[in-house]
């Protein structure tokens, strides 16, 4: 397991900051201090070089080896590095660390460049070595004076849980044998102002972000592991348009956002694969002449159309409960041209909208051509399809006296209908899970009116959204709009509430109010919690009778540990 900490001195102490499974500490052993604006000494072989001034001339290094550089956090350095290519050399910004305008900047091979701090240049760059930036730390390299725009060309790799900006092109360069060029974790933003051209591996965790402004292209060199891929809520967002010669694959409630028009060209290396409550969204037009994959639970959104060709890679394919809406038309260029695949519980669906409010269905080939598989229901592909339910409204409220959510909801029709499936997420919308099960009325032209009480809500806050997944008697399924209700966060107390005797039957059992500034009348809802089961609350604002009921309760339970939960208002007492 990694540990990430920010790095600070405290008293002379040195703390220590865990990164990429290194440790970096900062600026210590050092062999030569420059702590002046004065020319500097020779520098030897495996020397560790502290910058201890705000330097404003050029450094030569002289191109010695193993050389190790630091910058602490209390220092600006804007004075020009040079001769800095002996091998293994190692640069730890900890501070601010600007290049002159238009000096170049080079990472050589066998160069590590540790940035903890700000760094920024105004020229074009080569990285052939490693560039790590952590966590809070800013990476930029700007556009400079005559025609410098900032251009980037990666041979090395840059691993990024920092801040990331490139004013040009970035272009990661086909050599070498490292396929993995750039890796982002945790944060990480990587944002390319111009193009992104991408001849190696780019690999994005967590809630990392790739956004790009401009066009972006996977080359390809024969390695299909040499792709783009997002893994656990990672998002790409590219403005211009996207050529995959190598597969982007999304995995596990990643998103790809593609503003501009999709190609997979025919090559045996292209694709693109979407998977595991991931999200495709393609605004422009989509060439499929390669596989495009969504698998469990993903979902696709074409708004152009999307065009199918005579060959054995263009293939459209939908398993394991995926939607697809095409918004426009779905097209081949011949009758048997390419592929379509829907499987299970999947639907494709070409129309202007998601079912139920989709009325305008785009052209699209018959099932019944070559080269389609379509499975029966409750697999779907066609056009516009009606829900087997409508939704005339669906609310969600907050009770502060018993510190509830309702969910209504009604239907105008119902078809077939099962259930309802009760699912909430807090503060987002990517994580939902179910809470809760409601049958429903199966058939109806009726209104029919449902509620859902939501009594787990987090001590803490927040806001609640809530969505519906109707489920048919087939076992396709569809969701509901998503709703939200703010949730104030519960403020626990100690002390305001005293209950005697204890231990008790129930006999002469007693709730009194020891803290009057803590309560101002108003209604209570107490409720007898044990490992066992939850009882309903007892709701009121007369303690005697209050304390009538729970020991009435008391009386008829088992005998055990009990706790009593005592909420008013907003706040909250256990017992």
């Amino acid at each position: 397991m990694i540990v990430k900490f920010h790095l600070t001195v405290i008293a002379g102490i040195l703390v220590l900051l865990v990164f990429s499974g290194q440790i970096f500490g900062q600026c210590t052993g050092c062999t030569v201090t420059i702590s002046d604006d004065i020319a500097v000494p020779n520098f030897n072989d495996g020397d560790v070089v502290c910058i201890d001034f705000n330097r404003t001339i050029p450094i030569n290094f002289q191109g010695r080896n193993n050389l190790t550089i630091c910058i602490p956090s209390n220092r600006t350095v804007t004075g020009q590095f040079n001769d800095l290519f002996g091998t293994n050399a190692t640069l730890n910004n900890y501070g601010i660390l600007t290049q002159p305008e238009n000096g170049g900047f080079n990472i050589g091979n066998n160069f590590t460049f540790n940035n903890f701090g700000n760094f920024e240049i105004r020229a074009n760059a080569t990285i052939n070595g490693t560039v790590n930036s952590a966590p809070g730390s800013s990476f930029r390299i700007l556009a400079g004076g005559s025609g410098i725009s900032g251009n980037t060309s990666l041979n090395g790799t840059l691993n990024i849980q920092g801040n990331t900006f490139i004013n040009g092109n970035l272009t990661i360069v086909n050599s070498g044998t490292n396929g993995l060029r750039i890796n982002l974790s945790g944060d990480g933003l990587l944002r390319v102002q111009r193009n992104l051209v991408s001849n190696r591996g780019i690999l994005a965790v967590d809630n990392s972000t790739i956004f790009v402004n401009g066009n972006f292209t996977s080359q390809t060199d024969g390695d299909v592991t040499n792709g783009t891929t997002l893994n656990n809520s990672a998002t790409i967002t590219v403005n211009g348009n996207t050529i995959l010669n190598k597969p982007l694959t999304l995995n596990n409630n990643t998103s790809a956002i593609l503003n501009g028009n999709l190609s997979i060209p025919n090559n045996g290396d292209s694709g693109a694969n979407i998977n595991n409550n991931s999200n495709l969204l393609v605004r422009g037009s989509t060439d499929v002449n390669g596989p495009i994959r969504f698998r469990d639970n993903s979902i696709g959104t074409f708004n152009g159309n999307v065009n199918l060709f005579n060959n054995a890679g263009s293939i459209l394919d939908l398993e394991n409960n995926s939607d697809v809406l095409i918004q426009s038309n779905l097209t081949t260029d011949q009758p048997n041209g390419g592929s379509v695949i829907v499987r299970n519980t999947s639907q494709l669906v070409i129309c202007n909208q998601r079912p139920p409010t989709g009325e305008n269905e785009g052209s699209f080939p018959p099932q019944s051509r070559w080269g389609s598989t379509i499975d029966p229901l409750p697999a779907y592909y066609g056009g516009c399809r009606l829900l087997p339910v409508e939704f005339l409204e669906f609310n969600a409220s907050f009770t502060p006296q018993n510190r509830t959510s309702t969910i209504s909801w009604a239907t105008g029709k119902e078809w077939e209908n099962s259930h309802f499936e009760i699912e909430r997420a807090i503060d987002n919308v990517k994580s939902f899970e179910k809470i809760g099960e409601v049958e429903g009325v199966g058939y109806s032209d009726d209104v029919e009116k449902y509620s859902f009480i939501d009594e787990k809500l987090p001590l803490l806050g927040g806001i609640a959204y809530y969505r519906l997944k109707q489920v048919d008697f087939s076992g396709s399924f569809s969701y509901s709009d998503v709703v939200g209700v703010r949730i104030p966060p519960t403020i626990i107390t100690k002390g305001v509430w005293r209950a005697f005797p204890n231990p008790t039957s129930g006999e002469s059992f007693n709730l009194e109010l020891i803290n009057n500034r803590e309560f101002n009348n108003e209604e209570l809802s107490i409720r007898l919690v044990t490992s066992l089961a939850n009882h309903k609350p007892i709701e009121g604002k007369d303690l005697k009778e209050i304390s009538l009921k729970i020991a009435d309760l008391l009386k008829k339970s088992p005998n055990g540990v009990y706790i009593l939960e005592v909420n008013w208002g907003q706040k909250i007492e256990y017992i």
